[in-house]
Order: C-alpha cells, then sequence, then structure tokens
C-alpha cells in the first residue's frame, strides 16, 4: 500500500511541475507584450520602406518610358519647345501617360494645394504641389508637379523639373520619403533623380557632363539631419533600396 501511495505522490508532485502556474503565464504575456511593442513599429516600416521604394522605382521608369514614347513622336526632347508649362505638357506627356486626374495649376486640393510637408530632418519644407505648380494625378495615385525651364538648351541647363509625392494623400509627406525630384536634362536626353543633378548656374559641360552630387554629399543629404532632396540618388546609389 505505501509503494502504490509514492507512486501516486510522485505523479502528482510531476504534475504540479510540468504545469504553469499563473505568475508564469502573467510574466509571459508581459514579456511578449514588450517584445511586440519594441518590433511591431521596426517591422511596419520596414514594409512600408519596401513599398514606398517599388513605387519611386515604378514612378522613375514610368516618367522615363513616358518621355521615350514621346520622343519617337516628337523628336529629341533636347529639340523640343520649352516655354510653357500647360503647352509643353499637354504636346509631350499628356498622351502618353495614364493619369487620373489633370489639376493644371489653381486651388485643386486632391492635387495637394493645402497639403504640408517637410524634410527628412523634421523641418518644414514649402509645398511642392502649391497651385503654382502645374499638377497631375496618375492612375496609381501618384501626385505630381511639371515646371518648365524656358530655353533649356540654349541656356546648358535643366529642361524641366518633376516631383512626385508616390502615395497622394498618404503620409509621411516627407523628402526622401515619398517625395522626390527628377530633372529632364538635355544634350545627354536623361531623366535623372535631384542629387544625380545638381542645379547650378554652370549648367553642362561638354567635357565634365552635368554637375551632380559627390558620393558623400548624397549620403550626408539622405540621412536624419538632411533635407533629404537626394534620396533619389541614394536609392539608385544603394542599388534600389531605401536603406537610410
Amino acid at each position: 500500500m505505501k509503494l502504490n501511495s509514492d507512486l501516486n505522490q510522485n505523479k502528482k508532485t510531476a504534475k504540479r511541475r510540468a504545469g504553469i502556474t499563473l505568475p508564469e503565464v502573467l510574466i509571459a504575456f508581459v514579456v511578449i507584450g514588450i517584445t511586440s511593442k519594441l518590433l511591431i513599429p521596426t517591422i511596419y516600416w520596414t514594409v512600408a520602406k519596401i513599398k514606398l521604394c517599388s513605387r519611386y522605382t515604378k514612378s522613375y521608369s514610368e516618367m522615363a518610358q513616358c518621355i521615350k514614347t514621346a520622343e519617337r513622336d516628337e523628336g529629341n526632347f533636347t529639340t523640343w519647345v520649352w516655354e510653357d508649362d500647360e503647352q509643353v505638357f499637354r504636346k509631350y506627356f499628356k498622351p502618353y501617360l495614364r493619369m487620373r486626374r489633370l489639376c493644371g495649376k489653381g486651388a485643386d486640393v486632391d492635387c495637394g494645394s493645402n497639403a504640408s510637408y517637410k524634410y527628412l530632418n523634421g523641418s518644414e519644407a514649402g509645398n511642392p504641389f502649391s497651385d503654382t505648380n502645374y499638377r497631375f494625378i496618375t492612375d496609381d495615385g501618384a501626385r505630381w508637379a511639371f515646371k518648365v525651364n524656358s530655353d533649356c538648351a540654349g541656356k546648358a541647363q535643366y529642361c524641366a523639373m518633376f516631383r512626385v509625392d508616390l502615395n497622394g494623400d498618404e503620409k509621411p509627406n516627407v523628402f526622401g520619403r515619398d517625395v522626390f525630384t527628377f530633372y529632364m536634362l538635355p544634350f545627354t536626353n536623361e531623366i535623372v533623380p535631384e542629387g544625380l543633378f545638381k542645379v547650378t548656374e554652370s549648367g553642362y559641360n561638354s567635357t565634365t557632363g552635368w554637375p551632380k552630387a559627390t558620393y558623400q554629399e548624397v549620403n550626408t543629404n539622405c540621412d536624419k539631419n538632411g533635407t533629404g532632396t537626394y534620396c533619389g540618388a541614394r536609392i539608385i546609389q544603394d542599388g534600389y533600396t531605401m536603406d537610410y
């Protein structure tokens, strides 16, 4: 009888040891909660960066393709008549873009006339989609602003500037995150992001080509203390990743 009693007691003791007590469960939940609070924002932002980088690549590629298609009908864009924003856009771009809305200029809320923007370092930025800019929205929801630089070939300067907000009304509305700038460069017939082209008075040089930011300038501009205006160049520099 004593042997059976000892065996039963050992079984009860083993079950108690194998079980999980309520305090242990509560501690586990606390640990999981703290870990989730730390990891979820990081995971969310990692996924968001991948998505934004993909949209950046798509927008850049589609605008470059639009220009190439227009050149087949209108000739090398160095020879285009670069004068009025609306006339240039309607003739050389509108027929070759899939657009959701053409806003032009004026107080059009859908095209961002009252939106607010920031630089990468958190400081306030002017609204690149204000009613003084010629604006349109492509069918993927990206918001664009377009500005002509008249007589660009004669001045050896960029012909047009494009700014894009990759996700329109969605946040963060920050340069280097969802806002990027591209320039159309005559002579070499390129459209390049800011950073791969620097706006300077010197313009194009047949020996040195177009002025551009150095590797270090791009990295410095595209960090937590910079404006983020060169981040389009940083994405390309880093192999089409948003590694900043």
